[in-house]
């Protein structure tokens, strides 16, 4: 953080100028001012412990530099500087903490889903969240393939602060509204208090292929059990059978955790039972769940960004 302690250097410094030097003041505004939304754009101001807002509150004869947390802006009134509420709002994306992980491993899988991550990349530039794409770095070699998803989200959220939201979003989903916040289509549906969302799919199960969770102590420990499921490494739904069984056997874990059956509004499919919603044109995403051949889901892609409404048979 000895960026920051210059930054506020500067600012006091600015400060006890006064009146005598306002060209100076403004100028030294303007450098702070550009900096700090460089290090907002690039996610310097975030440490392993929270996410800083810095507010710089602007006159003729001072600087205030306020160091909050929290999401209470509505002291945007009586900003005399456009570079000080755009400064705000660049903060307050970085503040929002929303981040979205997706494992991609396989040089095959990686090349043929590269315009569903770019989708994610994307999205999360527009909203200001975080994107983290883990690779082979966590590969478990010695397990199937989606099992590495548990290392991958144990390193995440060991990094990430307490509290923080995180989207795990498996690599075979495509975002087709970004206009769409995680806010309003996830965020929404999880209860303060519970840690954990999931939903009931198109066909009848829970799903983990989109999963909204708070970092929290019991998240990590849920997920350190998840992987401790033996007996269900060969199953044919994974780890997702694993989670599946702790929320049916460990109440605890259930009562922590939403499960709702709103799968339309994240977790869309192209196939269902009869009389469930499927994915249209203008919804969040599409997953290409039961899909597994990646030069299908490269198809149903492209059919999908071309205008087409895919099916898929039961």
């Amino acid at each position: 953080m000895e960026i920051q302690r210059v930054l506020m250097k500067a600012l006091v410094v600015t400060m006890t100028t006064g009146k005598r030097h306002v060209i100076v003041v403004k100028l030294l505004v303007m450098i702070v001012h550009c900096v700090l939304i460089l290090l907002c754009l690039t996610a310097v101001l975030t440490d392993e412990e929270t996410i800083f807002i810095l507010l710089i509150l602007i006159d003729h004869r001072a600087v205030e530099l306020r160091v909050l947390r929290g999401g209470d802006f509505n002291f945007y009134e009586g900003w005399r500087r456009a570079g000080s509420k755009l400064l705000l709002r660049l903060l307050y994306k970085r503040m929002s903490g929303i981040t979205i992980l997706t494992l991609a491993i396989g040089a095959d899988f990686v090349k043929y889903l590269e315009k569903a991550f770019e989708s994610k990349r994307s999205y999360a530039a527009r909203h200001g969240y975080t994107y983290i794409q883990g690779g082979e770095e966590f590969w478990d070699r010695s397990r199937p393939i989606p099992w590495s998803k548990i290392p991958f989200i144990l390193d995440a959220l060991g990094k990430l602060p307490d509290g923080a939201i995180v989207w795990l979003s498996d690599a075979d989903v495509l975002i087709t509204n970004p206009m769409l916040r995680v806010e309003d289509q996830m965020l929404a549906l999880l209860p303060e208090g519970k840690d954990m969302l999931m939903c009931i799919d198109a066909c009848g199960h829970i799903n983990s292929g989109n999963v909204l969770m708070r970092n929290t102590a019991w998240t990590r420990d849920y997920w350190r059990r998840v992987g401790e499921q033996k007996e269900l490494l060969y199953h044919i739904w994974w780890e997702n059978a694993a989670m599946i069984k702790l929320l049916e056997t460990v109440p605890n874990d259930l009562a922590h955790t939403e499960i709702t059956n709103q799968h339309k509004r994240f977790n869309a499919y192209l196939r269902g039972l009869s009389g469930q919603p499927l994915w249209e044109p203008g919804d969040f995403l599409v997953h290409f769940a039961g899909v597994y051949d990646v030069k299908e889901m490269r198809d149903l892609i492209q059919k999908i960004q071309a205008g087409f409404v895919p099916r898929l048979e039961m």
